[in-house]
């Protein structure tokens, strides 16, 4: 078990996992998102190789449309 930071809050995932992972887990998987870990902007292109693991922070960010 390893635990992070995602949006400010503490998580415990079971394991070390990809953004990608971490995104389908949580729900986020099909939806355009902003990623960022540990302070770096990630890429939606390095989603499926950048890794997620024990203290990492996790920032997520997604557009809301309207007017």
């Amino acid at each position: 078990m390893i635990t992070i930071t995602a949006n400010r809050k503490s998580a415990a995932l079971d394991r070390s996992m990809t953004v990608a992972e971490y995104l389908d887990s949580i729900g986020f998987g099909d939806r355009r998102v902003a990623v960022a870990v540990d302070g770096e902007m990630i890429p939606s292109e390095r989603h499926g190789t950048e890794v997620i693991s024990d203290g990492s922070r996790v920032e997520i960010v997604r557009p809301v449309g309207g007017g």
